[in-house]
């Protein structure tokens, strides 16, 4: 959970860095980030903007968690089993 919101958060500044720049104030970002995730929505679908954003997070989480799964992996093979306590 904690590498989705880690890469949410960051997938989100991206946004309002690079697509939103142009939005000063709190409630400028609020409003244009809302109109960014709802352009070209309908009912039927969602738009592209949004689409593009979750899929890019989707990514970034299975990337992450693949690093995560290889530490684990990596520190239980050279763990030392006669260092284990009792």
């Amino acid at each position: 959970m904690l590498h989705f919101l880690i890469v949410l958060f960051e997938k989100t500044k991206s946004v309002l860095e690079s697509d939103l720049k142009e939005a000063n104030t709190r409630a400028e970002r609020i409003i244009k980030f809302r109109e960014y995730m709802t352009t070209g929505q309908n009912f039927f679908s969602v738009g592209q903007n949004r689409q593009r954003f979750y899929e890019a997070i989707v990514d970034g989480v299975k990337a992450v968690s693949r690093v995560c799964r290889l530490c684990v992996v990596f520190l239980q093979f050279t763990e030392d089993s006669e260092c284990e306590g009792p």
